[in-house]
Order: C-alpha cells, then structure tokens, then sequence
C-alpha cells in the first residue's frame, strides 16, 4: 500500500479491536432477515483474503433462505439450531484438485502482462510444488487459505450488525453430493448468518490469558 493511499484510508485501530471482540458464534438467530446487500459485501470480503501463492484455492457455496436446497443444507449441517434457525449459510469448500489449474492460470496472466519473472515463479515453482504435493498435505494447506476468507467473511458480516457462526460439524458426504463436488474437494466448514437472540450465545466469552499464547522473541 503506498504511502498516499494510506493517507487516503485511515481505519481505527480501535474500532477494529471492537469490532473483533463484538464476534461471537451465535447459535440461534431471530426471524430477522439478512439484506442482500449485507451477504453480497461479506462474500466480496472473503474472497480478498489472502491465500498462498494467491491460488485462491475456495468455493462459497450460498443457500439462500429460500433455496430449495435449505432443508438438504440444514440436514448437511447435522440440523444443529446454528444452521436451523439461520437467515443464510454459506458453505466454504476447498478445491485442492483446482489448485494446478489456478497456477497455470496465474501464469498466463502474467505473460498476457508482459511480467515473466512472475509468470516464471508459477511455471517453474508453484504449479511444480503443487503437482508434486501429497494429496493429504495439499489439502490441509488449502484448507488453511479457505479459512483465512471464512474469517474475513463472519468479520464482515459482523461489521453489517449481524451475526454469525462458523460450523466443522458436518457431513462432508452430504455436502457433496448437495453441490455435485468432487471427493477431493474439502468441505472446512459452513458459517450461519442472521440476527442474534440471547439464547443464542451460550455463556459469557471466555479467554486464556494472552501470555499463555504470546511468545515474544
């Protein structure tokens, strides 16, 4: 970021930090719908999130509140309230079988700019290191990338009013079978959106202190 656009974008320190501590994982929501807008603007925000080599390795999969496809999505995410009583879910997914195809495309990109030291880091690094990658390893550094834009996505959600809930309790066969994905996709979790009830936070925030965490070096 140059040093004008910085000037020209000065985000709060503060407000962030507020933002992040006002995230909670809400487990039942209220019969308030979610705006368009407000799903929209988060999933544009997921899909800034960084990932490795910028493979953008994920697939947002967005049953509406009035899918055909609500109830298998709900039943999908074991029909816990997170998911029965949400506005929309969104399904994040992995796609580690993409991952080759994403780095020769990244790769003609570059050449169509004329920019072969990067154009020559896909073609002779990335898409090699990818190609060669155990399959069980591929996916655990996809499913990392894909939780990076999940992160970003309840964030977003967060700053809109809303609420959210990040759900690993699934039934990845179900999952894709419900979106026609292959065996080798990823399914890292579904997120629920909507407005929170009280009943839906269950218990107080709770944290280890920092220092258990934080090794300054």
């Amino acid at each position: 970021m140059t040093e004008q656009v910085k000037q020209d974008h000065i985000w709060s320190v503060d407000g962030f930090e507020q933002l992040a501590a006002a995230r909670r994982s809400v487990r039942r929501y209220g019969e308030t719908p979610v705006p368009e807008d407000v799903m929209r603007a988060a999933v544009r925000s997921a899909h800034l999130a960084p990932s490795s080599n910028n493979l953008q390795p994920w697939e947002f999969h967005w049953v509406r509140h009035d899918s055909p496809q609500r109830d298998a999505a709900v039943e999908a995410c074991l029909s816990q309230p997170a998911a029965a009583t949400s506005a929309e879910l969104v399904f994040f997914i992995g796609r580690p079988d993409l991952c080759v195809r994403r780095a020769a495309a990244l790769q003609a990109q570059y050449e169509s700019e004329q920019n072969e030291g990067t154009a020559a880091y896909y073609r002779d690094q990335v898409g090699p290191n990818v190609a060669g990658m155990e399959a069980a390893k591929r996916s655990a550094w996809v499913d990392k990338s894909v939780a990076l834009a999940a992160a970003q996505f309840m964030l977003a959600i967060q700053a809109a009013g809303f609420d959210s809930c990040p759900m690993e309790g699934l039934d990845p066969s179900k999952v894709r079978a419900l979106f026609d994905l292959p065996q080798e996709a990823s399914v890292v979790m579904a997120i629920s959106v909507g407005q929170g009830i009280p009943e839906g936070l269950y218990g107080p925030r709770y944290r280890f202190p920092l220092q258990d965490h934080l090794t300054e070096h």
